[in-house]
């Protein structure tokens, strides 16, 4: 079971980081504003690098054979994430008042696929991992601005087809894979330099959590259970019956394993932006951030060893 120690060991690590975050938040060292230039930083700048970087690599036809299951296994994630949510999470004024349904429907299908689960993939795999794991949140990214927004603000804007169109991770992923599919090669020191950036997503993205978890309001958190349900959909339901999917599909242990972790991911930070652009409640969507990040300490080991013990039989 050693990706079992590799990832309760990085989770750990991610938890120590986010700690950094929090007290950096506490002490008024980092403002929201600071946290924010951080996240558009990220998406903008970090994330895209990191998957560049990752896809120069020589063409191998069982590794490309691997990422479209990536890219299959993401659509399936979702569709069945869409499902689940859907039937468990129903309009309710009484627990769910001012169409908080909608954003824990959100919460619990959209995971923090890239700032958490990237870091876990390289830990196990190295640059592969990255490799495989942009093809889940590239699938997440199409969802998440189609289906997503329009379950937030009940109806579709047009609009929003130009801002997938131009959003980062889409674009990085394009650029990505045609450098892949060509054998085109970035200079080596444009290579150094978007390491160089690539290195930053994990630091940053886990002190731009802590930040989260510290203004998160515990006292309303614990009075409501809503919020844990919606966790325990996101971090042990959907995981549970992915896996099941994934035992019986005839893919190999690091596919598996790199379409496991994004989707036992914690709810995504997109669960509080979002509803924020359409004047939902978005502190709802930051305690769902919250609370899922910090029990993911214990649920996303247990995912894998899970998956490890009924595909080696313990």
């Amino acid at each position: 079971m050693e990706i079992v120690s590799i990832v309760a060991n990085q989770v750990l690590i991610m938890f120590l980081l986010i700690a950094v975050g929090a007290v950096l938040s506490k002490t008024k060292m980092l403002s929201e504003n600071g946290a924010k230039d951080i996240s558009a930083i990220l998406m903008y700048i970090v994330t895209p690098a990191l998957m560049i970087t990752a896809y120069q690599r020589d063409y191998d036809p069982a590794e490309a054979g691997r990422l479209l299951w990536c890219f299959g296994l993401s659509v399936i994630t979702h569709l069945v994430a869409i499902g689940i949510g859907t039937l468990i999470f129903r309009k309710n004024e009484r627990f769910y008042p001012n169409d908080r349904h909608c954003i824990a429907r959100f919460g619990s299908i959209y995971s923090n696929a890239g700032f958490f689960s990237y870091p876990l993939l390289i830990a196990v795999f190295g640059p592969e991992g990255i490799f495989y794991g942009v093809g889940y949140t590239a699938i997440f990214t199409l969802f998440c601005w189609t289906h997503g927004v329009c379950l937030i603000n009940g109806k579709f804007d047009r609009k929003q087809l130009g801002k997938l169109l131009l959003n980062p991770a889409i674009i990085g992923v394009l650029l990505a894979m045609l450098l892949y599919f060509t054998g085109w090669r970035l200079p080596e020191r444009v290579n150094t330099v978007l390491g160089y950036l690539g290195d930053l997503n994990t630091p940053l993205a886990m002190i731009v959590l802590g930040t989260w978890v510290v203004k998160a309001d515990w006292k309303r958190v614990f009075r409501d259970w809503t919020i844990f349900l919606t966790a325990g959909v996101r971090l042990i339901a959907i995981p549970l019956v992915m896996i099941g999917i994934l035992l019986l599909l005839p893919v190999d242990d690091t596919v598996r394993i790199a379409a496991l972790l994004p989707a036992a991911a914690p709810v995504g930070c997109n669960t509080a932006m979002i509803p924020a652009l359409f004047g939902k409640d978005r502190f709802y969507g930051s305690q769902l951030v919250a609370v899922s990040t910090l029990l993911s300490i214990a649920t996303m080991p247990c995912m894998v060893w899970l998956i490890q013990a009924l595909t080696f039989g313990g």
